[in-house]
């Protein structure tokens, strides 16, 4: 694992750029910012102990990181998103980074008032400095130029686009168009080609393993998808929470063995108690949900981790019970009716008798949820 980038990024990866480009997607694009207060990440990316890549999730967002952390921690970035969308955005936003001599030339190129300029317009005009440029590789300009299109079609989204610029929640302590030293930040990692955009599961990556990462930023895919994070690197692992965008972090720390397998038994059994099966466990927001509810003071960890895996022991010890035959019910009052209860159970054959004797027999159940799950069952089925 090197904190040294014997080659650019970009030449490195340069096989995988197509790769996935125009993958289907079935989640909401979200490609302009929302988080407000940006520069409050700063103290989360200065965790960061040694030098290493950024890895990070959306578009803004990942270039917000990359101009705000300091430039001797900082190696390169490394967008990773499960949506293509989001790889065009920063693409062609690394593409105009790459085209402006300075910042003011990179804010004219990255701006289109479709009242004074039509997108196709904005787009003959990139192309033309790409078709100029002589710090574009060969290989880099044959990419644009095929996809230049598409690319500016997802990053001038429409004419209110720029509008989040201007934002006040974007203070001068984040806006890498507006501030000198902010800018410079990317634009020598885009001069030097170490900024990628990569199409994938934020925690598979494996493929970054011959190098550090010495900082991962998740946003708040916690709320919707676990992580679980395959890596050998122990980058500071960032987070937000989408009702108050407030920003969290941890230092990753690698399972053993038995904590995988232990972690994997756990995730199996909670998959089988929710009832809707429309998605995977790990990409609803079911899991979530039940567990911040639950526990309200926890911090609930962003990946999959020792400390998660802890949590979900800890609330199957209180509130599952393993019914012969069956297989686990909740006792939960609040979820009764999201996850597989002794009512179900119930109907699906399994005699009250039996039931109770399972209830009986463990011990470690809350008596108030085995209570109140045994009321349930004689009086409501």
């Amino acid at each position: 694992m090197s904190s040294i980038l014997p080659k650019s990024l970009e030449m490195e990866f340069m096989r995988q750029y197509e790769e996935d480009l125009y993958k289907e997607c079935d989640f909401e694009d979200y490609l302009i910012p929302n988080e407000p207060n940006v520069h409050n990440v700063v103290e989360h990316l200065e965790k960061a102990k040694e030098p290493g890549i950024v890895v990070s999730t959306g578009t803004e967002r990942s270039f917000f990181n990359l101009s705000l952390i300091s430039r001797e921690k900082s190696l390169g970035l490394v967008v990773r998103d499960i949506n293509p969308k989001v790889k065009m955005y920063v693409d062609c936003n690394l593409l105009l980074l790459k085209l402006a001599e300075n910042r003011e030339d990179y804010k004219k190129l990255s701006t289109c008032n479709r009242e004074v300029i039509t997108i196709a317009e904005k787009i003959e005009e990139i192309r033309n400095r790409l078709l100029k440029s002589s710090e574009i590789s060969d290989f880099m300009k044959g990419y644009y130029q095929k996809h230049l299109t598409r690319f500016a079609q997802v990053y001038f989204i429409d004419s209110k686009y720029q509008a989040w610029r201007e934002h006040k929640t974007f203070s001068s302590l984040s806006k890498y168009f507006d501030e000198d030293i902010l800018f410079q930040r990317i634009h020598v990692h885009a001069k030097n080609g170490n900024i990628i955009a990569t199409v994938g599961d934020i925690g598979d990556l494996r493929f970054l393993d011959q190098y550090r990462i010495s900082v991962l930023d998740t946003s708040n895919i916690k709320e919707y998808s676990l992580i679980q994070l395959k890596t050998g690197s122990f980058p500071v692992v960032i987070s937000t929470t989408a009702k108050f965008w407030l920003y969290e972090s941890c230092v990753h720390e690698g399972l053993t063995v038995e904590e995988e397998l232990k972690g994997k038994n756990l995730l199996t059994i909670f998959e089988a108690i929710f009832t809707k099966k429309e998605k995977p466990l790990f990409l609803s927001r079911d899991l979530h949900d039940m567990i911040a509810r639950t526990y309200p003071h926890f911090l609930i960890p962003s990946y999959f981790s020792r400390e998660y895996i802890a949590i979900l022991e800890h609330y199957k010890n209180s509130y599952l019970i393993e019914i012969p035959l069956y297989g686990f019910v909740n006792t939960h009052k609040n979820f009764r009716f999201r996850t597989r209860n002794s009512e179900d159970a119930f109907k699906a054959g399994v005699s009250k008798s039996s039931i109770c004797e399972a209830f009986k027999n463990n011990k470690e159940i809350d008596p108030v949820s085995k209570q109140e799950a045994i009321r349930v069952l004689f009086e409501d089925v």
